[in-house]
């Protein structure tokens, strides 16, 4: 974790570490134009919170989705990823689910 806090001080001092949650970081990532920021496991992150606090699964959703994803705090704001994210049951990490674009992901017509 100390190599982690070097290496974004050295590289974005703005980057910012949620309290408690160290055992949920899952490695740095960035958002352009911006410098690179810490990447929790969201999924962790509730863990962390339930076994902490005594909290439901509900309990600690609730506390994340309101006073965490939504705090916002400048461009040093960590990331919250999802593991696993379900759109009509097809899984976007190993699946490739239809659509109806007419253009591809990277702007080329079909």
């Amino acid at each position: 974790m100390d190599d982690l806090r070097e290496t974004l001080k050295e590289t974005n001092p703005e980057a910012m570490f949620a309290d408690g949650l160290d055992e949920a970081i899952v490695g740095l990532g960035t958002r352009h134009p911006t410098a690179p920021v810490v990447v929790y496991d969201y999924d962790k992150c509730i863990d962390v919170f339930m076994r902490d606090n005594n909290w439901s699964y509900d309990e600690a959703v609730e506390w994340m989705e309101f006073n965490v994803i939504c705090s916002y705090v400048g461009p040093g704001t960590p990331i919250f990823m999802k593991r696993e994210v379900c759109f009509d049951g097809a899984d976007l990490l190993t699946e490739d689910p239809e659509n109806d674009w007419e253009v591809t992901p990277h702007g080329e017509q079909k």
